[in-house]
């Protein structure tokens, strides 16, 4: 009876892909079948690789039964896998996080940023005069106050000096 591949993996002791690497180099020679399964002759199989003893296969196949999912160490490497894509999880939320605050920096960023560079638009800025314009406006009625002040002055001091003469 012909071998497939998990059946001559078995009765080798060795991978799946073993033994399809051996079918591909030539090592082994193989039948395809119509559903792309190989068949393997026992004779040609076991030319290049050794049988195992049934004890061995016994072991190797309790081995796989107690750990349910046909290899050694597989329950450990699930709990591994589980650990890190508990950690994955963290650190995307984590990622996501920093993301969220980057763009919460960068919209304050940008508000300080026009707060403190706002200029007002044309329409709305005012023009001062030029100083002398202003001075203008505002000289006539300095020296009419000024003159006004003087002659007042001047009349008091008159009004002072005859009294204090006797009016001479």
């Amino acid at each position: 009876m012909k071998h497939t591949l998990g059946t001559a993996a078995k009765a080798c002791g060795v991978g799946r892909t073993t033994i399809l690497r051996a079918i591909k180099t030539g090592k082994i020679s193989a039948l395809k079948d119509d559903k792309g399964s190989y068949a393997i002759d026992p004779a040609e199989l076991h030319r290049v690789f050794p049988p195992v003893a049934s004890e061995q296969i016994e072991e190797q196949q309790m081995e796989r039964d107690a750990t349910g999912n046909g290899t050694v160490g597989t329950a450990v490497l699930l709990a591994k896998i589980e650990g890190l894509e508990a950690l994955l999880d963290r650190e995307r939320e984590t990622v996501t996080d920093l993301r969220r605050r980057l763009d919460d920096e960068a919209a304050e960023r940008r508000r300080l940023t026009a707060f403190l560079t706002h200029q007002p638009s044309p329409e709305i800025t005012l023009v001062a005069k030029p100083p002398t314009e202003a001075l203008a406006a505002v000289r006539p009625v300095f020296w009419i106050a000024i003159g006004a002040a003087t002659i007042a002055a001047a009349a008091s001091w008159q009004l002072w000096w005859s009294w204090w003469t006797g009016g001479n």
